[in-house]
């Protein structure tokens, strides 16, 4: 089905919701193969429920699903990458996760930047052949229930998604490649920061009434012998300050406005190019 992978969802809408939680794992998996690099939004939605299952293993194949469904896909194209990825990082360094959801978010981390971020999950060629060798390394990776070292199968099925242009020579000559979409939709994923640990402050030292009553007396006998401890005009000083504060930061704000996004790109060969940008890439060169 990975040939039609708009079908999918329908098809295992009903299983994601089975009480069997196998049943629920294996079509987690089925919609990450079939809608691999596709960044689609009714896999994602069905997903998203899973990774929050309350059985382990169950989050651990979703996981897996999202990573393999979000592969070389930007934020900029589908906004819930950013989502996705912060929430695999959390779970990483979650202390009340299970250890196969841990294991499944570690496995993820990997697939979703895999071959740094060069690479992505294609089950067949361009020309639109079934690549058995990647159709077999999938198929091996799904076994690691059995034996973890089938895990490195999933190399098999990663395809280096590059236009690398050479002559009859098999040098590469110096020319453009157009990409006919914003730069943002298909740049490089930014990289997700782990998440900081939270440091508590000190709370503040708790004041008696008693010496607040003594602070008031003192400022009263102050006012009366006419020494405040701060005179207004330092007060009108300091609001003034904060105005002008706040007019430069609103002036650098103004100048700091990001320019329009340009509508298209121009790339050097060899150029990183995904599979999804294919269709808008255009390029005028001697044959």
């Amino acid at each position: 089905m990975f040939r039609q992978p708009e079908q999918v969802p329908k098809l295992v809408a009903l299983l994601a919701e089975s009480y069997n939680p196998h049943v629920r794992y294996g079509a987690a998996l089925a919609l990450g193969i079939a809608c691999a690099a596709t960044g689609m939004k009714e896999a994602i939605a069905l997903l998203e429920p899973l990774a929050k299952d309350s059985v382990p293993f169950v989050r651990q194949g979703a996981f897996i699903a999202l990573a393999m469904v979000l592969i070389q896909i930007s934020e900029h194209s589908v906004p819930k990458v950013k989502a996705v990825r912060q929430l695999l990082m959390d779970t990483v360094g979650d202390k009340h996760q299970a250890t196969m959801s841990k294991f499944g978010a570690i496995l993820s981390l990997g697939i979703i930047d895999a071959g740094g971020r060069n690479q992505t999950i294609s089950l067949s060629s361009p020309s639109g052949h079934t690549n058995l060798s990647a159709v077999v390394g999938l198929v091996v990776f799904l076994q690691y229930w059995y034996w973890y070292p089938f895990l490195n199968f999933i190399s098999l099925s990663l395809s280096p998604t590059a236009i690398i242009g050479v002559n009859k020579n098999l040098e590469m000559p110096n020319y453009k490649i157009k990409s006919n979409a914003r730069p943002s939709l298909y740049a490089v994923p930014e990289q997700v920061k782990a998440p900081k640990e939270v440091v508590l402050k000190a709370l503040p030292t708790a004041q008696l009434s008693i010496t607040k009553k003594q602070n008031l007396r003192e400022s009263k006998r102050r006012k009366e012998l006419g020494q405040m401890d701060v005179e207004p005009k330092d007060e009108v000083e300091e609001k003034e300050e904060q105005e002008e504060k706040e007019k430069e930061k609103e002036k650098e704000k103004e100048e700091t406005k990001p320019e329009p996004e340009a509508l298209f790109e121009t790339l050097n060969n060899p150029a990183r190019v995904t599979r999804n940008q294919l269709s808008v890439i255009s390029y005028d060169v001697d044959q």
